[in-house]
């Protein structure tokens, strides 16, 4: 003898709750791909710090500055164009002043190794002019400064009718050596990109057991910013924001979309059910 259970399920109940699954799975999904929206589940300790004793500066001039007049400057007089850094002075021109020049190009490239101290408390808002080297003019603040990535900024100088000149700008660190401590429970790993000059940039990745510290010295000059942190746990992977540890949901857009479906049926089930039918069945 068999006992067989007979699940009967009102057809418009059905069918509304059916079209309100793909309405859940459809916004669902686009909010997951569009959003990237991140669950905070706890705090985690991890640091990371850089030290480096030197920097390696390197100046990119590019621009034009016309002769102010022959009362100003006289016939055959050389000037020489700097660039003053906080308290260092980097010549980026010489220019010849003749009655046969009335525009001249700056071309020129300069660089220099220097101890971090020397612009340790340096701010290019208002520690960076540019000198023209004629006496009755002061230096010039810029117009604009633009950071184009870590340790590369785009400067401008300019007055009307007299010059307009733009420097590109590195201050990058030579041999940093990257600190990473990590006081957390699972293993870290850690992603560093190392910005250079003339836009330069690679990228490594570190590993750090928990409750452990690695130490890595980066050969040559460069600026090394961590792009990305995460904490491995099994086959789920948190990301570490601000401290903070992070699951983004988009990662697991297939495990949600699957219980979404799940819990949607059980509640379906258990609301447009109708009334239980037991029947048994006798086998000759």
């Amino acid at each position: 003898m068999h006992t067989y259970l007979v699940l009967r399920l009102r057809k418009k109940c059905t069918r509304n709750f059916l079209v309100l699954l793909v309405l859940i799975l459809l916004v669902s999904a686009y909010v997951l791909d569009t959003s990237q929206p991140g669950l905070a589940v706890s705090t985690y300790d991890l640091l990371v710090d850089q030290k480096y004793s030197d920097v390696f500066l390197l100046v990119n001039a590019n621009g034009y500055i016309t002769p102010p007049g022959p009362f100003i400057i006289r016939q055959n007089e050389t000037v020489v164009v700097k660039l003053l850094v906080g308290n260092l002075s980097l010549p980026i021109s010489e220019l010849l002043n003749t009655n046969e020049t009335d525009l001249y190009v700056i071309d020129n490239q300069t660089s220099i190794f220097l101890p971090w101290e020397k612009i340790e408390n340096l701010t290019l808002a208002t520690d960076i002019r540019l000198d023209l080297g004629i006496k009755s003019y002061s230096p010039y603040p810029p117009v604009f400064i633009t950071l184009l990535e870590p340790g590369h900024w785009l400067v401008n100088f300019q007055s009307p009718y007299l010059f307009n000149v733009t420097i590109d700008l590195y201050i990058l660190p030579v041999d940093p050596v990257v600190e990473i401590h990590n006081n957390g429970w699972g293993t870290c790993k850690i992603y560093i990109k190392i910005y250079g000059a003339n836009t330069f940039i690679n990228t490594i990745s570190i590993s750090v057991d928990p409750r452990s510290s690695r130490t890595i010295k980066i050969n040559g000059t460069g600026q090394p910013v961590v792009v990305n942190s995460e904490v491995l746990w099994g086959p789920i992977v948190f990301s570490i924001e601000d401290g903070k540890l992070i699951m983004n949901l988009q990662s697991y857009i297939v495990p949600i979309l699957t219980l979404e479906t799940l819990i949607t049926a059980i509640v379906m089930f258990t609301v447009c059910r109708k009334k239980q039918d037991t029947r048994k069945v006798r086998r000759k």
